[in-house]
């Protein structure tokens, strides 16, 4: 279940880091951790 959680971050994040939030992605990333 946790997995699946995890994906759905994942998505997300992907999607703005491709867009216009490469700084706020790698801050996401670095909370996720």
């Amino acid at each position: 279940m946790d997995g699946s959680s995890s994906t759905d971050k994942f998505i997300p994040m992907t999607s703005v880091s491709s867009g216009q939030g490469k700084e706020i992605g790698l801050h996401g990333n670095q909370l996720s951790y």
